[in-house]
């Protein structure tokens, strides 16, 4: 389902949608509970057996999206770390696949190797004042800044929200990662057109629900792996537990 008319505000999110004259208030106290009127609105939620085709159907539409929107508008959130590498490394090779990045080049970050590429989503990881970038923030590259050997030795990015462009010297800073997924909670406070939130595992509770369908202007999606959430009446259990103090 899309939500052409969502409006975010202090403990609320109400969401306009159809089926016709149906407004859901979704609070931080009851979040997710409105999951039960939306049972069968099968381009909202949806359920997969296991983890492998969950994330294969999450990313083809994330795909689609990021293609007519760009990176920036469209956000990818799962629940763990492990999750998000596995979803940042397929997201990266569908924009290889369908030639909207190239396949990059090899550079040592702090996270480990990686392959850089013009057009890259990353994430910086920690806070640096003299950049003026903060843990969590998102980029686009724009250059690769390359010795006379060919060898990376920086980037040259475009913040989220930013006008203006930035040097990276890898060398010094290289604290970053892919950022086409992320955590739900690296997400806290940023919107986007659409988000696509991969759900599994046991962790999620109705702080985490809460955060991850109020990121969105347009459309929010969950995609929802039946090794763990059988069907909505699961779900709906999952997302409605206490978040742990």
């Amino acid at each position: 389902i899309t939500a052409p008319n969502v409006i975010a505000r202090l403990g609320a999110i109400d969401i306009k949608d159809k089926p016709k004259s149906i407004t859901f208030s979704l609070r931080l106290a009851r979040a997710c509970r409105y999951l039960e009127h939306m049972d069968g609105c099968e381009n909202f939620i949806h359920f997969n057996q296991d983890s492998e085709s969950t994330m294969q159907q999450l990313i083809l539409n994330w795909r689609d999206a990021y293609e007519n929107k760009g990176g920036e508008m469209c956000a990818i959130m799962a629940y763990t770390n492990s999750e998000v590498s596995t979803l940042n490394i397929k997201a990266r090779e569908a924009l290889i696949e369908h030639q909207l990045i190239r396949e990059g080049v090899r550079v040592n970050l702090a996270c480990g190797e990686r392959r850089l590429a013009i057009g890259e989503r990353i994430q910086f990881l920690r806070n640096n004042r003299t950049l003026g970038v903060v843990n969590g923030q998102f980029a686009t590259i724009k250059k690769l800044v390359r010795d006379k050997a060919g060898n990376v030795l920086g980037v040259r990015v475009l913040t989220d929200g930013s006008a203006d462009t930035i040097m990276i010297d890898l060398n010094q800073y290289n604290t970053l990662d892919y950022g086409y997924a992320a955590t739900v909670n690296k997400f806290q406070g940023q919107t986007v057109d659409e988000s696509f939130t991969y759900v599994s595992g046991f962790g999620w509770n109705r702080y985490l629900a809460y955060t991850a369908m109020g990121r969105h202007r347009e459309s929010a999606r969950l995609y929802v792996n039946q090794e763990n959430y059988v069907d909505m009446a699961a779900l709906t259990k999952g997302f409605s537990r206490e978040a742990p103090k």
